[in-house]
């Protein structure tokens, strides 16, 4: 069994060696399908070089006006010559026998459509980080609750926290389930997870061996604080009206109209005002105006959002 590898980059040079490398030392990496979102430091002549010493290695770049992870994870699956599909990030890396347990899973079970195995977090600075509206652990493990069982959408919905290092998947699934937002350039992952999880057949792996890095720097995507409240603003009001096989769809719903609203107006939610609760309400109109129109102001994506201090 081979897997195809897709790392999308973006002015990685500081990391994408040590990423590159992390999956060609995996012996059922088949390729590793580069994709150049646009890069303007060194990062393609370093790809371009390292792929004079192994076959494996394939580099596509992202003509497209549209840039981000997404279109480059989609290009990446376009090409990908293998059934098995996993992705990688240009800043993290794989830990030593990435896909054993993957394999194993696949050959015993083909009815399986994808694996998810358990993703470590690696701080540069500090034990703890507060990023956007989440604390980060240093060391902390992000996985499935219980090894080696199903994982279903009400599962994930309850506060499941998967990484896309993690996870290994059909190609056709991939293609079935619709692949990226490419409107997305954040969020999308649990975008995706969405559609995967609401008609595929997932199962974990070994929950307690984490098997990826995922490397929290000043550089991630998540610290453009702007730019992540907007589209995460915008996925959570698409999620508002998606139809879901739910137990509980109006939970599911009521939990997007607080993502929405704590998105759109995070400069006041994440702020200590007495009169906060008033506030909300004096602003509800509004929040439902917005979350009904077709119209996300494009402007709101360099809003200002002031720094706020936690505990």
């Amino acid at each position: 069994m081979k897997i195809s590898v897709i790392i999308p980059f973006y002015n990685a040079f500081s990391f994408l060696e040590k990423s590159i490398f992390s999956a060609l030392n995996q012996e059922e990496t088949g390729e590793v399908i580069l994709i150049d979102d646009h890069s303007t430091d060194f990062s393609y002549d370093l790809v371009k070089n390292l792929q004079k010493g192994d076959e494996r290695i394939m580099i596509i770049q992202n003509h497209s006006h549209i840039k981000g992870a997404s279109i480059s994870r989609n290009l990446g699956v376009q090409s990908a010559k293998n059934e098995y599909i996993a992705f990688l990030d240009a800043d993290d890396y794989f830990l030593p026998d990435r896909f054993k347990l993957d394999v194993s899973l696949f050959t015993n079970n083909p009815d399986i459509d994808a694996v998810v195995n358990s993703v470590q977090i690696k701080l540069h600075h500090g034990e703890k980080q507060f990023i956007l509206n989440a604390f980060y652990q240093h060391n902390e493990i992000l996985g499935f609750t219980n090894s080696f069982s199903p994982i279903f959408l009400n599962d994930y919905l309850s506060g499941l926290n998967l990484h896309l290092n993690g996870l290994t998947i059909k190609k056709s699934i991939f293609q079935l389930a619709g692949g990226f937002d490419e409107s997305l350039k954040q969020g999308e992952d649990r975008d995706f997870y969405l559609r995967l999880f609401s008609f595929a057949n997932i199962i974990s792996t070994n929950v307690k061996n984490a098997k990826a890095i995922y490397f929290i720097h000043p550089g991630n995507t998540i610290q453009k604080i702007n730019e992540a409240v907007y589209y995460r603003r915008k996925a959570a009001k698409k999620h508002f009206f998606q139809k879901l096989p739910l137990k509980s769809p109006l939970v599911f719903k009521y939990n997007k109209w607080k993502s929405f609203l704590e998105y759109d107006f995070l400069w006041i939610f994440k702020k200590d005002y007495r009169g906060k609760k008033w506030i909300k309400l004096i602003l509800l109109p509004i929040f439902i105006y917005r979350l009904y129109s077709k119209n996300d102001p494009l402007f709101d994506i360099n809003r200002n959002i002031p720094p706020t201090s936690h505990k």
